[in-house]
């Protein structure tokens, strides 16, 4: 990135082949790039040194461009400087942007967590224009104007951009691209610039380290549409001194979070969700619960069950009629899971009990459920995490064996089994990290969900097979790609789903439960449906 400290010859548009007819039009812009570009005020006199017109035609257009409003006269110097009108057409293009709309609260979070100034730019005509920023607090600090158009090759956004262009049209930029010098470390040669895609995609984030301005380190990540191309990027950027390459990339995957969270509400809009229906209230509801949690489809008896943690209850919905059992206070139940014979268990602080027909039963219960934190059931087993020693260890109960399948480096307090990838997900919320485990034990991190999302206190799989979460503290769910990425987000109207579970005639039914407890009562007020169910349907 680049501070303002005057003319940069970057900044201006390259040459454009002429218009007929539009040589008086040409004239006029190209007087507003001569202002533009002046330190400050610049006298008709100096204008006309610059452009080497004859006077009556600079006045006769300054004349225009000021009844326009694209410059002003200065009664004092009798200059002219760049008018308001322009400030105006770019807040139009800012509002009216969708990108920018997005961007807006994702910059100033990443601007308030670096401490840095934090830049918005779009990839076109083979440059990248700057389209929004937010300013550190520093007194010494990146401050680049918007609008102006930065090389691709000397960025960390146009970097970022073109190492996720699809091959052929990187390519085809590059040939037509000059990789000029403005810096000892600006890269002029292809080859090098083509040895950093690799990398910037393996990681995804570019540095540019003092390549286009003396003294400014920054760091950039892409944007990418649903095909995966770059709409443009976001970085931050700061003098060297603070911005060292440590830090640089240690804050490179942050800004690679912010990146992503502007792709994936880019894309939870109208269209992405085809087939979709808003979460809505579920019948039959009488009050709401405290904290309820872990709702499960029961496919033979066509119903739902799920419980309040906080006051304790069980509740059942069936045929669009909800009834609920008060519990022992003293069972303290955190977990209600069903076995694949359909059989109902509560898991509590102390020991897990049986529920049948509203009643609380001790017999019967399978031993792999005894200190169980997180219980579902799936290909045929029921699978639990036990809380030892720090890790989670994960179990399979066949009938009466119980086999140890692994031990993840992780508080796992969620679980969901994919038929599809015959594999099963474990979640550890407070580090916001996912785990994918296949029946052999083989475990590796499927994603890690950014703090600032929420905590991803419940999962469910689809239908079709995709992992969906529940971002409790976020206001929403997050449908997650197959390699982990979040490719879809729905708002919630409540800022605590606590649990998630897939069930109705097709399956494609959602469940959502909530929590009321521990939400202010001026959030309360903009979310009074906190702590009841809802349901939605997924196409």
């Amino acid at each position: 990135m680049d501070k303002d400290d005057g003319y940069q010859p970057w900044t201006q548009p390259g040459p454009a082949a002429p218009v007929a007819g539009a040589a008086l039009l040409r004239k006029a812009f190209d007087l507003v790039d001569l202002i533009a570009a002046a330190p400050g005020h610049v006298t008709p006199r100096e204008l006309q040194a610059l452009s080497g017109w004859p006077r009556p035609t600079l006045y006769r257009i300054l004349g225009a461009l000021a009844q326009h409003g694209f410059v002003r006269l200065d009664p004092t110097t009798q200059g002219y400087t760049l008018g308001y009108r322009p400030i105006e057409l770019a807040q139009n293009v800012w509002s009216g942007s969708d990108l920018a709309a997005v961007a807006s609260p994702e910059l100033r979070r990443l601007r308030d967590m670096t401490g840095e100034t934090a830049y918005l730019a779009v990839l076109q005509d083979g440059a990248m224009i700057a389209l929004g920023k937010f300013e550190g607090p520093h007194a010494d600090r990146s401050s680049a104007r918007l609008g102006v158009r930065k090389p691709l090759h000397c960025t960390s956004q146009g970097k970022a951009a073109l190492a996720f262009l699809p091959r052929a049209a990187r390519e085809k930029l590059l040939a037509r691209m000059r990789l000029d010098a403005y810096t000892p470390n600006t890269i002029v040669r292809k080859d090098v610039l083509r040895a950093q895609f690799a990398t910037i995609r393996a990681r995804g984030y570019a540095i540019e380290d003092e390549e286009i301005l003396t003294g400014v380190r920054c760091v950039g990540a892409p944007i990418l549409d649903a095909a995966g191309a770059p709409l443009g990027a976001v970085s931050v950027a700061a003098p060297t001194y603070r911005l060292t390459l440590e830090r640089a990339n240690a804050l490179g995957p942050e800004v690679a979070t912010v990146a992503r969270h502007i792709r994936m509400q880019l894309r939870s809009g109208p269209a992405a969700r085809d087939g979709w229906r808003e979460p809505r209230l579920s019948s039959g509801q009488s009050a709401a619960a405290r904290y309820a949690a872990t709702p499960v489809w029961d496919a033979r008896r066509g119903a739902l069950m799920w419980i309040d943690a906080a006051a304790p209850r069980v509740f059942e919905q069936r045929d669009g009629v909800v009834r609920d059992f008060a519990l022992d206070a003293a069972l303290r139940p955190h977990a209600l899971v069903l076995t694949p014979q359909d059989e109902a268990f509560i898991l509590t602080e102390s020991a897990p009990a049986r529920f049948v027909n509203g009643q609380i039963a001790r017999d019967g219960v399978p031993s792999a459920l005894e200190g169980a934190s997180a219980a579902t059931s799936g290909g045929g087993h029921l699978w639990t995490a036990h809380l030892e020693n720090g890790s989670g260890v994960i179990r399979r109960a066949d009938g009466a064996a119980t086999r140890t399948i692994a031990a993840v480096n992780a508080d796992v307090r969620t679980l969901a089994w994919s038929e599809r990838e015959a594999c099963l997900y474990a979640a550890d919320p407070k580090r916001g990290a996912i785990y994918m485990i296949d029946p052999r034990g083989e475990t590796r991190v499927h994603s890690r969900v950014s703090p600032a999302s929420g905590e991803p206190r419940a999962l469910a799989v689809d239908p079709d097979g995709r992992l969906w979460i529940a971002l409790y503290d976020g206001w929403s769910l997050a449908r997650l790609s197959a390699d982990g990425e979040i490719d879809a987000v729905l708002a919630m109207p409540a800022p605590r789903p606590t649990g998630l579970a897939f069930g109705g005639a097709d399956g494609r039914t959602l469940f959502v439960t909530t929590a009321r407890a521990g939400v202010s009562d001026e959030t309360l007020r903009h979310s009074p449906a906190s702590g009841l169910l809802f349901d939605l349907r997924v196409g």
